[in-house]
């Protein structure tokens, strides 16, 4: 008589993945062998630069904490198809053992590669982290550290009187999963009032001991950074944006400055900056050992319900600062990722 557990097994086996499904499986493996192999886990926690204030500006900062979660998206995927991966799991363990007993894993067991091809794969981790998004194909709630915080916030009349304008800085994750990469290259299509920026818009030291600005639609992050901003997997950057408010948020800012609370003028101020970046698309092309390149976009959205969320946010960064738990605080997500290619 057949069990349940083997006919479990028998239709597991027999699930067909898409090549999409297959290349984020095989690099959530990529990333779990990496992790045991090194026994260590890496949370970059960064503060982010402090704005200089302006008159009659209010001003918003707090210290940035980057939470590691586990992979729902892949634990999802992971579920439907154990059977078909099982063999894979399996045929690498020798590898892994080798590995995490201080041995060169066979090269014939590169996890970050399609299944039964040799082309490298990778793929962002806030995405293969994420938590999909029901009768929405191949979006999730972003992964923890993407976009789910604000380091900074600036915003209030302009030095010239002419109107009034925003600057916040939003906290990104943009490390990716795969193997033997050597740089990774991000851009972000729209206008300038988004770019990418390391740590708050610090300079960037070069080899030779001079400074270099990060700073821009475009961002690269190369091997020789290693010893210098920490790791390649781009844990320690930000979103920065800069953008005019509608005449409309002048009565908020004269509020905030009546009551001396200025929570609703930043929470309206940060959303309305939010929706400049709906629809905008994020390009990761990732370079590897072998010289080839592979090329993901990702679109990315602000979640419906975005300004109670990042109040809530608030809130419980508040609420873990007075219990001592900040360290362990995972916020909502604040957007979703669809990946396109």
């Amino acid at each position: 008589m057949t069990t349940t557990l083997e006919s479990y097994v028998r239709c597991m086996g027999e699930v067909t993945l898409t090549p999409k499904m297959r290349a984020a499986l095989q690099q959530r493996l990529a990333h779990e062998r990496a992790q045991r192999a090194n026994a260590t886990a890496h949370v970059d926690s960064d503060e982010a630069r402090q704005q200089p204030k302006r008159v009659e500006r209010s001003v918003h900062t707090r210290r940035r904490f980057l939470a590691l979660a586990a992979c729902t998206a892949g634990v999802a995927l992971g579920c439907a198809a154990i059977g078909s991966l099982w063999s894979t799991i399996s045929s690498n363990e020798a590898g892994d053992g080798a590995a995490a007993s201080g041995g060169a894993p066979e090269e014939s067991s590169s996890a970050g590669t399609l299944a039964g091809t040799d082309q490298p794969a990778f793929v962002l981790a806030a995405y293969a982290d994420g938590t999909p998004v029901e009768d929405r194909s191949d979006t999730v709630l972003a992964g923890p550290g993407f976009l789910d915080s604000v380091g900074s916030w600036d915003a209030g009349p302009d030095d010239d009187g002419s109107g009034m304008s925003c600057h916040n800085v939003f906290n990104i994750d943009l490390r990716a999963y795969g193997d033997d990469i050597v740089q990774l290259d991000y851009r972000i299509d729209g206008d300038e009032s988004a770019q990418f920026c390391y740590l708050g818009s610090r300079s960037y030291q070069t080899p030779d001991g001079s400074l270099e600005e990060m700073h821009g639609q475009e961002l690269t992050i190369t091997q020789d950074m290693l010893e210098r901003i920490g790791t390649i997997d781009g844990g320690t950057f930000s979103l920065e944006m800069t953008f005019a408010l509608p005449d409309e948020f002048e009565a908020l800012h004269e509020e905030s400055r009546a009551t001396g609370n200025s929570d609703e003028f930043r929470f309206e101020s940060i959303a309305y900056g939010a929706q400049l970046l709906a629809g905008r698309i994020i390009t990761v092309t990732a370079s590897f050992a072998d010289g080839t390149t592979l090329t993901h976009e990702y679109r990315i959205e602000p979640v419906d319900d975005f300004k109670d969320a990042l109040a809530r946010n608030s809130q419980a960064f508040s609420a873990s600062i007075d219990a001592g738990t900040t360290e362990e605080l995972v916020y909502e997500p604040l957007f979703t990722i669809e990946q396109l290619s």
